[in-house]
């Protein structure tokens, strides 16, 4: 996440990773894997479209729900991974995971 007066430039890309914090373990703890990714639909400019805060109230609702995350749906911008799929897809660019 981008913090305030931050910006991407012409060019550049920007992936944020979020994970709780866990005691080590012999088995992946991770069974889901969720990528949002805001550009689905979105053509942003540094002029006259840069990205804003409204741009992120889907991902900070669905994120910062309140519900188990279980019950989380895919949309548009947000898919989820299983573990195995993300091991399988490794090596991959980031933007690549939410195709």
């Amino acid at each position: 996440m981008l913090a305030d007066r931050h910006f991407l430039c012409a060019g550049c890309e920007g992936q944020c990773a979020i994970f709780d914090k866990k005691l080590a373990s012999e088995r992946p703890l991770t069974t889901k894997f969720w990528v949002y990714d805001l550009r689905t639909n979105q053509h942003f400019t540094l002029k006259e479209n840069p990205p804003r805060r409204p741009h992120l109230d889907e991902f900070v609702d669905f994120y910062l729900s309140g519900k188990p995350r279980d019950e989380r749906v895919e949309s548009e911008r947000w898919k989820s991974l299983t573990y195995f799929e993300l091991i399988a897809r490794q090596g991959q660019p980031p933007h690549h995971l939410a195709v």
